[in-house]
C-alpha cells in the first residue's frame, strides 16, 4: 500500500477533526506523479478531489481493502494497525505547525527517506515533498 498523506512540521494532521489546510498544487502534484493510478480514500476527502482529474474511489474503510498496489490519501486515520501493508509514504509538508489533535502515529524514522523536493504551494509558500520506502 502506497500512503499519501498531508503533514505539519509536528506531523500534525489534523485540529478540532478537520483538515489542517489544503493546497492545490498537492492535488497538481499528485496528478503528475500518479496520473493513472485510483486513488482510494475516505468520504471525508472528497472535497479536495472534485474537479481534478484523478480518479478517486471513496470508502470509509478504504484502508482495510487496500492492495500492495493501491494508492491512498490519508487526512485522519491512524496508520500503525496497517504499517505491515506500507511499502511508501509520500509526505506533502506545510511550512507551518498548527495545534493538531490528531498525529501520526507512524514513525517516519523507521522508513528510509528516498527523496526530497520543493514545492511551491498556492496556500503555502513552501511545501515539502518526502518520499519514504520500507
Amino acid at each position: 500500500m502506497n500512503i499519501i498523506i498531508c503533514l505539519d512540521t509536528k506531523n500534525g494532521m489534523a485540529f478540532n477533526r478537520r483538515r489542517q489546510s489544503r493546497d492545490r498544487c498537492v492535488i497538481a502534484d499528485m496528478e503528475k506523479s500518479i496520473p493513472n493510478a485510483e486513488i482510494l480514500a475516505s468520504s471525508y476527502s472528497k472535497p479536495l478531489f472534485e474537479g481534478g482529474n484523478l480518479k478517486v474511489k471513496y470508502s470509509d474503510n478504504y484502508l482495510d481493502t487496500a492492495t500492495d498496489e493501491d494508492y491512498c490519501f490519508v487526512e485522519r486515520e491512524q496508520l500503525c494497525p496497517y504499517k505491515d501493508k506500507i511499502s511508501t509514504v509520500t509526505v506533502y509538508r506545510w511550512d507551518k505547525a498548527y495545534p493538531a489533535d490528531v498525529t501520526l502515529d507512524l514513525p517516519l524514522d523507521s522508513m528510509k527517506a528516498v527523496s526530497t523536493a520543493e514545492l511551491e504551494g498556492y496556500s503555502h509558500k513552501k511545501i515539502i515533498k518526502e518520499i519514504y520506502t520500507k
